[in-house]
C-alpha cells in the first residue's frame, strides 16, 4: 500500500469518529442499545469513539443501517401518535358538539 493511501484512510476514520461521537450522544437510546442494533459490543463504539479502536466500514453500515432503523421506527411511531390524537380530538369536538 502507498503512503497516500494509509493517509487517506485514517482521514476518513476520524471523520467516522467524529460522526460517530455525534451519533452516540444524539441518538434516542443509549449507546449499548445502539450496539445491540448493530450487532457489534458497546465497548468497540466507544472505544471507535476515543480514538482506540477502528471499525470496518461494514461494521460502520451496520450502525448506519441501525440507525435509520431506528428513524423509521420513530418516524412510524411519530405518525401512529398522530393519528390517535387526530382520532381524539375528533371524538372531543363531536361530543362537546352533542352537548353545547
Amino acid at each position: 500500500m502507498r503512503p497516500t493511501q494509509v493517509i487517506t484512510k485514517l482521514v476518513s476514520m476520524e471523520n467516522v469518529r467524529v460522526a460517530l461521537g455525534r451519533a452516540m450522544e444524539e441518538a434516542p437510546g443509549s449507546v449499548r442499545e445502539l450496539a445491540r442494533a448493530a450487532g457489534l459490543d458497546h465497548a468497540a463504539l466507544v472505544r471507535v469513539r476515543d480514538g482506540e479502536y477502528n471499525l470496518t466500514p461494514a461494521r460502520v453500515r451496520s450502525v448506519i443501517a441501525a440507525l435509520r432503523e431506528w428513524g423509521r421506527r420513530c418516524t412510524d411511531l411519530a405518525d401512529e401518535l398522530e393519528a390517535a390524537l387526530d382520532v381524539d380530538e375528533e371524538h372531543s369536538e363531536r361530543r362537546a358538539g352533542h352537548h353545547g
